[in-house]
Order: C-alpha cells, then sequence, then structure tokens
C-alpha cells in the first residue's frame, strides 16, 4: 500500500491493470479496497470487460462486485454459484453480494430459470457460510435470503433468529419481506422478557422496521412494546414511532420522560425538536404544553 502498488499506478497499461485485478482478491480488505479504487485510472470499459473475466476465471470478490455491481448481469448468476460453497471467505463473501444484487435487480424470474438456481444455491449454502463466516458475512447471508422468494429463506431466517445467529440483521430482514404472518411473532418479541442487559440495543431498531413495512398494521404492537417491554431503547423506538404516526401514547411517554428527568430525556426533547419544527426552538414549558395536548 505505501510502495509497490503506488509504484506502478503510474503506468495505467495492460499488464498494470492485470496485477492490479490480482489484488481485488487479496485476503486483506484494506489492500483490495485500495486496488478497486486503483481501478479509476482505466476506462470503465476496459475495467467492466476485465472484471466480468474475472469473476468467470477466478470468481467474485467483495471488491469485484462492488465495482461491478452497477450494471445488470444475470449472465455472471452461473459462474459465481460454486463459490457458495468456497473455504475462501473473501470469495464466498463475493458470492453473496454479487447474487443478492442481481436477484434484488431482477424482477421477473422464471420458473427453472437461473435465478431460480440461485435462490436453491443460496439456501443450499446457509449453512456452509454460518459454520465459515464472521458476523458481518452472515448478516451478508441474511440480506442476500431476503431477496431469495422461497418461503424456505423465511423458515431460515426464523431459524436464525431462534439461534442466535445474526439475529438481529435477520429480523430486520425478516420486515422486508412484508408477510403477515410474521407480524405477531414480530411484535410478540417487543414485549418479550428481559433477558441480560436492559440497556441492550438488539431490537431497537425493530420498531422503525415494523412500522416502515406493516405501517398502521404495527402500531398496535408498538404500544404494546412501549408500555410492557423491559428493555429501555426498545421504549424509546417504540415512542419515536408513534409519535410519528400521531399517537397519544407516544406524546404521553415523552411528556413522562421530560418530567421524569429520565436518562433518555435529552434523546427525546431533540427528536421532538427534529420532528416538530414549528417548536424548534421552544423553551421547556413550551414543550410540554405541545406535548400534552398531544398526549390527551
Amino acid at each position: 500500500l505505501s510502495d509497490y502498488l503506488p509504484s506502478i499506478l503510474g503506468f495505467p497499461n495492460t499488464a498494470t491493470l492485470s496485477v492490479v485485478v490480482e489484488y481485488l482478491y487479496h485476503p486483506d480488505e484494506t489492500v483490495r479496497r485500495y486496488a478497486s479504487a486503483a481501478l479509476d485510472w482505466w476506462s470503465e470499459a476496459e475495467v467492466e470487460r476485465r472484471l466480468a473475466e474475472a469473476i468467470r476465471t477466478r470468481g467474485p470478490s467483495d471488491v469485484v462486485m462492488g465495482r461491478y455491481s452497477t450494471r445488470p448481469a444475470p449472465e455472471l448468476i452461473d459462474p459465481m454459484l460454486p463459490y457458495l460453497q468456497s473455504d475462501n471467505p473473501v470469495l464466498l463473501r463475493g458470492a453473496l453480494l454479487g447474487l443478492g444484487w442481481l436477484l434484488r435487480t431482477d424482477t421477473d424470474r422464471k420458473p427453472g430459470g437461473v435465478e431460480t438456481r440461485a435462490e436453491s444455491a443460496i439456501l443450499a449454502a446457509t449453512e456452509h457460510v454460518v459454520k465459515i463466516g464472521d458476523p458481518k458475512m452472515v448478516s451478508h447471508l441474511a440480506v442476500t435470503l431476503g431477496v431469495v422468494r422461497n418461503d424456505r429463506a423465511r423458515d431460515i431466517l426464523w431459524s436464525f433468529v431462534e439461534r442466535g445467529v445474526g439475529r438481529e440483521q435477520s429480523l430486520i430482514v425478516i420486515t422486508w419481506r412484508k408477510d403477515v404472518r410474521d407480524l405477531p411473532r414480530l411484535g410478540s418479541l417487543l414485549t418479550a422478557p428481559v433477558t441480560g442487559d436492559p440497556l441492550k440495543t438488539e431490537l431497537a431498531s425493530l420498531p422503525y422496521a415494523l412500522r416502515k413495512s406493516y405501517g398502521d398494521a404495527a402500531l398496535p404492537f408498538l404500544e404494546d412494546g412501549l408500555q410492557r417491554s423491559g428493555y429501555v431503547f426498545v421504549r424509546t423506538s417504540c415512542a419515536r414511532e408513534l409519535v410519528l404516526a400521531g399517537r397519544n401514547a407516544g406524546f404521553a411517554f415523552v411528556v413522562q420522560s421530560i418530567e421524569g428527568n429520565a436518562r433518555y430525556k435529552q434523546e427525546m426533547v431533540q427528536f421532538i425538536r427534529d420532528s416538530f419544527p414549528e417548536i424548534k426552538g421552544a423553551d421547556e414549558g413550551a414543550l410540554l404544553a405541545f406535548l400534552k395536548e398531544r398526549a390527551k
């Protein structure tokens, strides 16, 4: 990074490009990202051609797919499938990223087509990824499962939640699927008994995800979470979503946090000021009057 690669980048020719492409597969992520940035020395058309060739001959890496994902290339799905079973984490992560992106951009999937083969390969690779992958890779897997339409993907994501494997990301991905069958189960997590630290934030992003995906149908579950959750940041997150939805329970919670000088008082006050520009500069008395009117 400080000698060899910088020394050759003054000569953006075919031979140098071949060297830089090799470093897109280096085990060190910083080296891979440096090499990816260095590709800007060459024309977009030449880089595109070399990356497509590299995917077919060397496989996908995370930075290769990061550079290539600006253009659809469903013909590259089949060459990437074997790398879902690779023991090389660079190639495995690249396959997950690449296949996930390609499936997201292809909305017209035909039964038995290459996209269906990709979905089957991803489902078959889940335990392999969990076995050799780090938490970041497992999160990539959960995100990739989010674009697999086969119902088995839903079952796998719920198994991850139960096993504590990429649990936070898996829950968010389940909400992305917007399956109404999942709403009661997701909502019940907001009132589940506390295990460990009540300041744990693992479920704090769930209220936002629920309202974003399920809209008003999620509000009763958010109200339950606000009243019954033992996790501090689940309650504050529920309150935010209820305020944005105009529910008086959310405003009442903020009033209580101000009057009770709760540890999250300033956080909630800033949220209200940011959400309602008309009281952005109001003093605390005016702010409380505004909130109490809406908490009735």
